[in-house]
């Protein structure tokens, strides 16, 4: 009984790193890259997912996700650019886009998060924005991301950070 006990045992397979995983999915050719980029693998978007989950894990309260060493990671997960009269920021998401929550509330307040998941974003905006005026928004299926468009406050204003509390320039592109 007992070899068959150690013969019955399961062989647990190494994951993957992140490294090997995109090493296996390297696009030869720019038509291959665009391509990558449009229809990402499955298995390069769960393994993506589950590095979004292991590190928002690892957020604190109180803490803003990327800010932390144990979490730095998950400071690519926004991006932000500014005209005169507009916010731009683009934001990288887990699970479906048909399970996003995206809410502004006034003052400023912004929240984007997927059913299932920790929220990506849950903070006030540096600045006012125009509330009389609706927020647009493009997202992408393939690539898990949603931009969005919000009036500023005040025509003009250079705004020097997209959330209060976060330093100047920060993920400003």
């Amino acid at each position: 009984d007992a070899a068959r006990g150690a013969a019955a045992k399961k062989v647990r397979r190494r994951e993957k790193t992140t490294e090997e995983l995109y090493g296996e999915h390297l696009p030869k050719t720019a038509e291959e890259a665009m391509r990558a980029i449009w229809h990402k693998p499955v298995e390069i978007r769960q393994h993506e997912r589950k590095l979004f989950k292991r590190f928002m894990g690892k957020v604190r309260r109180n803490e803003q996700p990327g800010l932390g060493k144990d979490h730095s990671p998950l400071s690519n997960c926004y991006a932000w650019t500014q005209s005169k009269g507009y916010v731009i920021f683009v934001v990288w998401l887990q699970g479906g886009l048909d399970d996003v929550t995206v809410e502004v509330t006034e003052p400023q307040r912004v929240l984007v998060q997927t059913e299932g998941y920790p929220a990506v974003v849950d903070r006030d905006l540096a600045y006012a924005i125009d509330p009389s005026q609706d927020m647009d928004s493009v997202s992408w299926d393939k690539l898990d991301m949603i931009a969005f468009k919000i009036a500023k406050g005040e025509y003009g204003k250079v705004w020097d950070r997209l959330f209060a509390e976060d330093w100047r320039m920060l993920r400003a592109a």
